[in-house]
């Protein structure tokens, strides 16, 4: 059975993704899990080192990465708070 939560263009909401499967499976391992987000880079930022001599490139260059780091936080703790569940794919779009 595919269940799907539609929280991708606002809320990631893997939590209730992961209870309503509990309702047809008794055991987490049994559990795979897709993610695909809206918004999010694909990678994190890269910018030439000619460029990180001004304080200011810099500057932004840290807040990109920031961010980055910030929107894939949220699913690292989660795929550490269900161990047993099978994270299969983390699609980015385009």
């Amino acid at each position: 059975m595919d269940c799907v939560d539609g929280g991708t263009l606002w809320n990631l909401n893997i939590v209730s993704a992961i209870n309503r499967c509990r309702e047809f499976v008794d055991d987490d391992s049994k559990i795979t899990l897709d993610i695909l987000t809206v918004g999010f880079s694909e990678n994190a930022p890269i910018y030439p080192k000619s460029n990180l001599t001004s304080g200011v490139l810099n500057y932004e260059r840290y807040l990109s990465l920031k961010k980055w780091n910030k929107q894939h936080r949220d699913i690292y703790e989660f795929m550490q708070a269900y161990p047993k569940v099978n994270f299969r794919y983390l699609l980015h779009s385009s």
